[in-house]
């Protein structure tokens, strides 16, 4: 029996588990844990973070986040679009890792656009918030770094341009390091300037936008999760 523990309360998870259509027809049971609170106690007695993704259990073993995709990516039919599109990104687990933290903080900002709660009761708001953040903030980074190489002719890049990349890169592979985004917002401030004043006006009130608003995240953020 392959069961697949999921949120019920994010539209998101709840419409990607029920189009799912896995090999393993009539032997997979889909576990709401906002419903299933034993289920629900089980997991977080054996250390799950259940707001950092789903759990999968499969002949007594158990994956979670990228793992839990990656694990269920090779088991999708190609019945449709959706399935075809899983199985081809998430079927490699190093892929899973990198794509992961998109689709966990496009969670994040479902729960939070809908004015929803966790579902652990403990977990600070302000880490999804800040999160939600830091993917999208490295996300439009990597667009900013090829509309400037190829939108305005900048190729090879300069190499502001290339520890921007870097940095926005690295946010993907660790979206809750205070450190990464800090080093994302310099590198970002620092290729303002070197742009500055006949680039790009635009790119100029972007980055004071992003900086203030990084900067005042960053001042409200819990010290014990400020230097991870």
């Amino acid at each position: 029996m392959l069961r697949i523990f999921y949120d019920g309360e994010c539209p998101f998870c709840s419409r990607y588990v029920k189009m799912l259509r896995l090999s393993k027809t009539g032997q997979v049971q889909l576990v709401d844990l906002r419903k299933d609170e034993a289920a629900r106690a089980e997991l977080e007695e054996l250390g799950f973070e259940l707001d950092e993704g789903m759990v999968v259990e499969d002949g007594g073993r158990r994956y979670a986040g990228s793992d839990a995709v990656a694990y269920l990516a090779p088991l999708s039919t190609p019945s449709d679009a959706l399935n075809r599109i899983n199985r081809a990104a998430f079927s490699k687990p190093s892929v899973a890792r990198i794509l992961y933290p998109l689709l966990r903080s496009g969670r994040w900002l479902v729960l939070f656009l809908m004015n929803r709660r966790m579902i652990e009761d403990g977990i600070d708001p302000s880490l999804a918030r800040r999160e939600i953040f830091a993917t999208f903030f490295g996300l439009f980074s990597v667009f900013h770094f090829f509309n400037y190489a190829f939108e305005y002719q900048r190729f090879p890049p300069s190499w502001d341009m290339i520890l921007v990349l870097g940095a926005a890169l690295l946010m993907f592979f660790r979206p809750s390091s205070a450190r990464v985004l800090f080093a994302l917002m310099l590198v970002s401030t620092i290729s303002t300037i070197v742009q500055a004043p006949s680039h790009s006006n635009h790119t100029i009130v972007r980055s004071a936008a992003l900086l203030a608003t990084g900067c005042r995240s960053s001042w409200r953020w819990p010290a014990t999760t400020a230097y991870r």
